[in-house]
């Protein structure tokens, strides 16, 4: 689910989009991300513990790269049964200041090597609009880019889903 930008601090709403997804897919849906990361620590993540989310990647930086709080891998806050997954790059970041495409490379390049340094876990949040080469040509070319060198590191790609099964040792 794609949380709603209010949805965060609103149990009744986010029990209403993860239901009308759920109804419309006809499965259970574990995994969320809040609109603009929109976080209140710890209260989100026990809302969305509530009404039944397993897995949350709301927890980083739009306008950053890198690891928030140097953290490299999924975690469990304190007294939530949620998994936390950091987001390392987004789109957004990407955007700021207007940087050169050599630059862009450059900073994600540096994730990337810390990332292989510290066996950490890379997650990346591409909005689909982004996806389109006749208008975005440089972030597709970027997108494109980032997977293609993080497969020649030999990197593991899954989805929420795959993620949260490895961590809890079991398929989901």
């Amino acid at each position: 689910v794609h949380g709603s930008y209010r949805s965060y601090l609103n149990e009744g709403l986010l029990r209403r989009e993860k239901g009308s997804l759920e109804r419309v897919l006809g499965e259970p849906i574990v995994a969320i991300r809040q609109h603009y990361l929109n976080l209140a620590v710890p209260t989100t993540w026990q809302l969305q513990h509530k009404v039944g989310f397993r897995l949350d990647s709301s927890f980083g930086k739009l306008n950053e790269l890198g690891f928030p709080e140097n953290r490299f891998w999924p975690f469990r806050p304190e007294g939530v049964d949620i998994l936390c997954v950091p987001l390392v790059i987004a789109d957004a970041a990407l955007l700021q200041g207007r940087r050169k495409v050599s630059e862009v490379r450059a900073g994600i390049r540096a994730v990337l090597s810390q990332a292989a340094q510290n066996r950490a876990l890379v997650t990346a949040l591409w909005h689909q609009r982004f996806l389109n080469p006749r208008e975005f040509p440089v972030l597709w070319d970027t997108y494109c880019w980032l997977i293609e060198t993080a497969k020649a590191m030999g990197a593991w790609f899954g989805l929420a889903n795959d993620l949260l099964g490895i961590w809890e040792g079991s398929r989901v």
